[in-house]
């Protein structure tokens, strides 16, 4: 069964592992995706190393107190959060063929329709939308149909028609989608759960270590789980289910769909087969 990191977080709190279920919970802060998105183990190839070590001087530690460490290690944490964020949307992007980028200015004042991004998906649960210059102006022409909830650490969460807003803030700009996150949806992965360990001080400087040991990836596992666009072009592209993910091999089934006057219409469809591991 997959988790989610505040979940993840909390179990590990009632085992009295209070670093863990710190630095889970700053993952989560700091990343709406990783907030939201669900987690399941994975026996496999090694994922994507989404942790790493955090270094702080003892100098700064000696004069500015611990409290030093405490800043540097969040701030650590978050960079790690956003590029975990970056590489499981591109993961996404490379699987469905979709190119996300800035609009050129021809493109701008042709809105995608929201409706129809979500109309794609099957259950849908979440908005996918970038934290530029798209999302205000819609959200501004929508109000009537935006409410806010809130999330566990108090924030208020935006949600178009009960659907909650999951807002991307690693640099991907031009992006709005719609995904269903669950076990038979878009999933995330993982070798094992979360680590981390304080080293203390080190030998070879005068810094203090600590480190975060943390493998991920993304899977889609259903039909119709995901669709994207761009809040300036009129195409979306969507996801059709071919095989869960491999170990050697993902292989998809693509296809784009362009919005006209007349409605929507299929223009092309395909099979997508790439091969990616660490490191390629």
């Amino acid at each position: 069964m997959s988790l989610s990191l505040i979940e993840m977080s909390k179990i590990a709190l009632g085992k009295d592992d209070i670093l863990k279920a710190m630095v889970l919970e700053i993952y989560a802060r700091y990343s709406d995706l990783l907030y939201f998105l669900p987690f399941d183990e994975y026996k496999g190839e090694k994922l994507y190393g989404a942790g790493g070590d955090i270094d702080v001087s003892k100098f700064d530690i000696t004069f500015k107190g611990f409290d030093k460490r405490a800043k540097q290690e969040v701030k650590g944490i978050t960079e790690f959060a956003l590029k975990v964020e970056r590489y499981l949307l591109e993961e996404l992007f490379d699987k469905s063929g979709i190119i996300i980028g800035k609009p050129k200015d021809t493109e701008r004042g042709k809105y995608i329709d929201v409706d129809k991004v979500i109309g794609l998906v099957r259950q849908p649960t979440h908005l996918l939308l970038s934290e530029d210059q798209g999302i205000h102006i819609w959200a501004d022409e929508v109000r009537d149909r935006i409410t806010y909830g809130q999330d566990t650490f108090g924030r208020r969460i935006m949600e178009y028609n009960r659907l909650p807003v999951i807002v991307v803030r690693c640099g991907i700009e031009n992006l709005v989608g719609c995904v269903r996150l669950s076990d038979d949806g878009v999933c995330g992965l993982q070798n094992f759960e979360l680590e981390v360990r304080d080293l203390g001080e080190l030998q070879e400087k005068p810094s203090y270590r600590t480190r975060i040991e943390w493998y991920a990836d993304i899977d889609v596992r259903g039909e119709k789980a995901i669709a994207c666009g761009g809040f300036w072009n009129e195409q979306i592209n969507y996801f059709d289910f071919v095989k869960p993910y491999e170990s050697e091999r993902k292989k998809w089934k693509m296809g784009s769909w362009n919005i006209t006057p007349g409605g929507i219409k299929e223009e092309t469809k395909g099979e997508v087969t790439s091969i990616k591991k660490e490191g390629e």
